[in-house]
């Protein structure tokens, strides 16, 4: 049973390298940034949904199930998308989604063991230092090119739009600083002044690409983490406190002082807004939706099958879930994350381990997150979101709870589901994939749009 063990987690070791590295390597050079990440990201949950049927056929009491509170928003979300305008395109969302549940599964069996979990958090750390590494690179670099121009939203490569790398950021960073409190096991793998230095030279980019949104995710969240815990993780929260400080020095230093001294032009962020940016316009058109179909909503996807000028999707996740899933599965959905947010609390409350801290705040942020931004759009983000959620799904899972039955019906209609989903994602794979290039370039010449993201890089649902 433990070559079985090490042959699943080199596999999902291999897919989640290959799914981050996306944000460092143009590898598919006919597709954008978003297309490249999107396709990784179906790989990586299509193969986690396999290994997890395979599982359930094979060794029928090692692998759980989702609990009826997941599942039945699931068959609710098919049926809304089987009842849509266009079901070809709702169902490959509620496929992402079916998929991607059961990766936090998959990962929540899989990384139990300790050197499991330190495997995906050294791809963490090495990506999140790769990342600072580019980007100051690209600001050596302005220095000796002929426009001579400092200026941030040149500098990140692997991100089609700066908010998609905030999005990334507000998970990774709380991670670095838990693993920076770690004294045991991490010592050989992870090098403590590297984990510091990429933190001082995350936080500088947070400011540089004027991360709003990823600012009110984390301190959100620590002083919710504060409130509930005291003083508990004092170092943890005056550490983040005291970098993200250190990070705004790094930046006006940089972006400010020696371009000033070079000579260099400067076009920087003004500062840090604080406005809904028409995101307003958006929730209207949203809750309109929710009004007009409050059972079972549009159908996953259609917010973007409705044009409008500023974007294919609401840019705030429960009104996103409501208006395409329906009401009872958003709440049913909304349920389920809270009831696993508060088993970490507990988790938090009753040990004082910095990571288990960092891993509740980084979920925490990137939900908070989610209340204004696309964190459920964007492949990048969702692939990380689940990862780490079942990284936390591993840890605070009780001992006591493994699962023991052979068969249930619960698992048998999740296995359905499952076989549903992943037949979809392979359809995508092969057929859809091969003709993305053409078929976006057709659209283009066909209406005269922009291509605010959604599945694809072309955001909209095809008019």
């Amino acid at each position: 049973m433990s070559f079985l063990k090490d042959k699943e987690m080199l596999i999902t070791a291999f897919f989640i390298l290959v799914f981050s590295s996306t944000s460092l390597s143009y590898w598919l050079l006919d597709y954008s940034w978003l297309e490249q990440q999107r396709i990784t990201q179906l790989l990586l949950v299509s193969v986690a949904s396999a290994a997890l049927l395979l599982g359930y056929l094979r060794h029928p009491g090692i692998f759980a199930a989702p609990g009826n509170i997941v599942l039945l928003p699931l068959i609710l979300g098919l049926s809304s998308a089987l009842l849509s305008q266009h079901p070809q395109w709702a169902l490959k969302e509620w496929a992402k989604y079916v998929s991607s549940v059961a990766l936090i599964f998959f990962l929540g069996h899989v990384l139990r063991q300790t050197a499991a979990q330190q495997v995906v958090l050294f791809i963490l750390l090495i990506t999140s230092a790769l990342l600072a590494v580019q980007f100051f690179s690209f600001y050596l670099a302005s220095f000796f090119t002929g426009t001579r121009d400092v200026s941030p939203y040149l500098m990140y490569p692997g991100f089609d739009n700066p908010r998609f790398y905030g999005q990334f950021q507000i998970m990774l960073i709380p991670i670095l600083h838990g693993l920076s409190f770690q004294r045991g096991w991490h010592k050989k793998l992870f090098n403590q002044n590297v984990i510091y230095l990429a933190l001082l030279l995350q936080w500088c980019i947070v400011w540089a690409l004027a991360g709003r949104g990823v600012l009110l995710g984390l301190c959100a969240a620590c002083a919710i983490t504060l409130l509930a815990t005291g003083a508990r993780y004092k170092a943890l929260l005056l550490q983040v406190l005291v970098l993200a400080m250190a990070g705004a020095v790094l930046y006006f230093l940089l972006f400010f002082c020696i371009p000033e001294w070079a000579g260099l032009s400067r076009d920087i962020p003004s500062s840090l807004r604080f406005g809904l940016s028409k995101r307003d316009v958006l929730w209207h058109g949203a809750w309109e939706m929710i009004q007009a179909h409050p059972l079972l909503g549009v159908g996953p996807l259609h917010y973007s099958a409705v044009w409008n000028h500023i974007g294919a999707h609401p840019h705030q996740a429960t009104l996103q879930f409501l208006a395409e899933w329906g009401i009872p599965a958003t709440l049913l959905f909304l349920f389920s994350i809270m009831s696993g947010m508060l088993r970490g609390m507990n988790r938090i409350r009753n040990n004082t381990n910095a990571l288990d801290a960092a891993l509740w705040i980084a979920l925490l942020a990137s939900l908070t997150l989610a209340q204004v931004d696309g964190v459920f759009a964007m492949p990048y983000t969702e692939g990380w979101l689940a990862i780490i959620a079942g990284l936390a799904l591993a840890r605070w899972r009780n001992p006591e709870n493994a699962v023991t039955t052979t068969y249930s019906l619960r698992r048998g209609i999740f296995s359905i589901l499952l076989l549903m989903a992943t037949t979809i994602i392979a359809r995508i794979l092969i057929v859809d994939v091969p003709l993305l290039h053409e078929t976006s370039i057709k659209f283009y010449e066909e209406h005269n749009i922009g291509s605010p993201p959604r599945f694809w890089d072309q955001g909209w649902i095809p008019m």
